[in-house]
C-alpha cells in the first residue's frame, strides 16, 4: 500500500469517503485522543491508520495520523470524547451528508459500542511514523 501523503505535513483529503474506505475505515486502529479545534473542527489522533492491514503483505508499517475535520455540525456522542481515548475503532465511515449545512457525514463505531456522529465540510490529515 502506497502512502499518498507526505509525512509531517497537513494535506487536504480530496475524497474523504473513498480515502477512509481505502484504509479499511480505520478498522482496529486506536483513538489516541480527540479534541475540538477552532473554529468548528475536531482533531482525531489515530495510532496506526494502516492497522487493518497488519497481517497482509501490503502493510507498510505503523503510521500514526492527525485527522482534522473542519466545519463540523450536528455532533452526536453516546459518551464524552475522553471515553474514546484508547478505544479500538470498528468503523470510521464517511458518507455524503445529504445536508445543506455540510458535505460529509462521519460515523464512528468503536468495539465497546461507543458511537460518534458528525457532519463536516473538509478533511485534512498529517501522517507521522
Amino acid at each position: 500500500m502506497k502512502l499518498k501523503f507526505s509525512e509531517g505535513v497537513f494535506e487536504c483529503i480530496e475524497n474523504p469517503p473513498q480515502f477512509f474506505a481505502s484504509l479499511g475505515n480505520l478498522h482496529d486502529a486506536t483513538i489516541i485522543s480527540v479534541a475540538r479545534t477552532a473554529p468548528g473542527g475536531v482533531c482525531f489522533i489515530i495510532g496506526d491508520v494502516f492497522n487493518n492491514f497488519v497481517d497482509f503483505p501490503e502493510y507498510p508499517g505503523e503510521f500514526g495520523a492527525a485527522i482534522i475535520l473542519a466545519g463540523s455540525t450536528d455532533c452526536e456522542w453516546t459518551v464524552s470524547a475522553s471515553h474514546l481515548f484508547g478505544k479500538k475503532i470498528n468503523d470510521f465511515e464517511v458518507f455524503p451528508a445529504h445536508s445543506a449545512d455540510a458535505k460529509y457525514r462521519l460515523e464512528i463505531a468503536c468495539h465497546a459500542m461507543d458511537r460518534y456522529v458528525m457532519n463536516f465540510d473538509k478533511a485534512e490529515i498529517r501522517i507521522a511514523r
